[in-house]
């Protein structure tokens, strides 16, 4: 399967990705909300192949009327949970209901259930938007300047790798293709229009 990393509305750079596999999951900020021709999006997934989880820069609300999206608490069968979502640094600077929306983060409750939902799947690999807080601190804000804001999302994803270790965890949101191991399991973080082929 091909994970692929933030898109931001580009169809441009993301046809070519999803051309060259059979199977894809797009991680989040895929753009809906910032797009136009939904008709054509949905043209584009509407074998089922191709399927893609929610970011902080899509609409919520609109993501839901989307063929190929994949539901916060999903876990598929194989082995595979997703959970969308995330908070944005820049809300500050953007429209409420045009470009950011309030429930950009799942609320407390809904996080609480993924929670549940986490510990009762166990699943061998999770997909996620965003990381948990230990893994961001990992991979971008150690040994740098940079303040870290502690998000309820990255908190409760945080809370849901101290209960269960999977073997690999996806992620995007952060913009940098890092790929180590933390604790037993990879995590991948993917770029802007990035990929990687990972067998599921």
């Amino acid at each position: 399967m091909r994970f692929i990393g933030d898109i931001h509305a580009s169809m441009f750079n993301y046809m070519p990705i999803i051309a060259g596999c059979t199977e894809s999951v797009q991680v989040g900020d895929f753009g809906i909300g910032f797009m136009h021709d939904y008709e054509f999006v949905d043209k584009l997934h509407a074998d089922g192949r191709h399927k893609f989880i929610r970011g902080n820069h899509d609409d919520p609300e609109l993501c839901k009327e989307r063929v190929g999206y994949i539901a916060d608490g999903t876990y598929d069968g194989r082995g595979i949970m997703y959970v969308g979502g995330a908070w944005s640094i820049d809300y500050r600077f953007r429209t409420p209901g045009y470009t950011w929306w309030a429930e950009e983060e799942l609320s407390i409750p809904e996080l609480a259930k993924m929670h549940e939902l986490y510990v009762f799947n166990q699943p061998r690999i999770m997909v996620t938007h965003d990381c948990p807080t230990s893994v961001a601190y990992n991979f971008f804000i150690e040994n740098t300047d940079k303040p870290q804001f502690k998000t309820r999302t990255a908190e409760a994803l945080e809370g849901m790798f101290l209960r269960h270790k999977p073997e690999v965890w996806l992620f995007g949101h952060w913009h940098h293709d890092v790929d180590r191991m933390i604790n037993g399991t990879r995590f991948i973080c993917l770029g802007i229009d990035s990929y990687i082929d990972l067998e599921v």
